[in-house]
């Protein structure tokens, strides 16, 4: 088995991919009397609809789209005073506003090879803006881009993707803008598909929300114990035709794109599952898949991530190859502009 992987009374706006200023976690917008402003929801409530029409292949199931949905919410709500309120389904297209909701749905895409863009609309007279002391969202939207490949090597890899899309895409529409930091959720140069608010998200919307009412945790990986399986030839390499294995990566700018992934080989493993499991260098549990094995000799190269997104966060990144839940092997690759 081998396998590959407005009038000055009203002003009205709506953010795309990349609100505020380049580098600015806090978005912020002009108002009618030409001055920058933070935008929140008022109270803190973000009502929301998903219209599933358009989706592609494996990402047709409502049911599992709202589910990441909601996660990717619930990751928000636990690191501020946020509250995404689901309303149910709709059929309103994604490029038409829903008033006082955030409406989620699929469109072609902007032909960048952007998986999604998002931001919210804000509308009120320049003396609402003065009582209140920041422009208030009164509707949003995500548009997910059909034609972005969507597809993992497995429907776990498919659906930890999406969710790391959805995290992103919904702290712009509660107000953040991008990062420079590359350990923030919100960081898109490149973009690391982290799956967790971190320190740094988490301070600045509290800044708008306030603190949450149940604080959530991001939670370390612990590796299962070693089962009586064990990978041979367990390492990083890039996805080129020789399959170059690594030890380490440079900085980003160095590391380039090409694709890196795991490669492993399991010789005449009984039927079951095979997982592999990517640790960032937090220890924090990045993405994984998951593919049902028949029986017999398995080797393969499991795609991870670009060069350049692994290189963006420095330190020590550990992949582990699981087989029906228990260990069989684990690789390194140290990344940093000293690497």
């Amino acid at each position: 088995m081998t396998f590959r992987l407005a009038a000055a009374a009203l002003a009205v706006l709506l953010l795309c991919a990349a609100p505020g200023l380049a580098g600015s976690l806090l978005a912020t917008w002009r108002g009618p009397d030409g001055r920058e402003y933070l935008g929140k929801w008022p109270d803190g409530i973000v009502p929301w609809v998903y219209n599933p029409a358009g989706a592609p292949e494996g990402l047709r199931d409502e049911a599992l789209v709202t589910g990441l949905l909601r996660e990717a919410m619930g990751q928000w709500e636990g690191v501020c005073g946020v509250r995404f309120e689901y309303r149910g389904g709709s059929d309103a297209p994604v490029w038409k506003s829903v008033p006082g909701t955030l409406l989620v749905g699929w469109g072609g895409g902007r032909g960048d090879g952007a998986a999604a863009e998002a931001g919210p609309a804000w509308a009120a007279t320049p003396s609402e803006i003065a009582a209140r002391g920041y422009l208030p969202f009164t509707d949003a939207r995500v548009r997910l881009a059909r034609l972005f490949d969507w597809e993992g090597g497995s429907d776990a890899h498919t659906a930890s993707r999406t969710l790391a899309v959805l995290v992103h895409e919904i702290g712009h529409v509660i107000g953040l803008g991008h990062s420079d930091d590359p350990w923030s959720v919100m960081f898109a140069s490149p973009y690391t598909n982290l799956l967790y608010p971190r320190a740094d998200d988490a301070a600045t919307v509290q800044r708008l929300y306030g603190p949450p009412e149940k604080p959530g945790g991001i939670p370390r990986y612990a590796p299962p114990p070693q089962g009586a399986l064990r990978a041979s030839g367990v390492r990083f390499a890039r996805e080129g035709a020789r399959h170059e294995p690594l030890a380490a990566l440079p900085g980003p700018e160095a590391a380039g794109r090409e694709p890196v992934g795991l490669r492993f080989a399991l010789q005449d493993a009984p039927a079951g599952t095979i997982e592999v499991v990517l640790v960032d260098p937090s220890g924090v549990f990045h993405s994984g898949q998951a593919f049902p094995h028949p029986g017999g000799t398995v080797e393969g190269l499991v795609g991870l991530l670009p060069a350049d997104a692994l290189a963006s966060l420095p330190g020590t990144w550990t992949a582990y190859v699981l087989f029906d839940g228990k260990s069989a092997g684990a690789a390194e690759l140290r990344t940093g502009r000293g690497e």
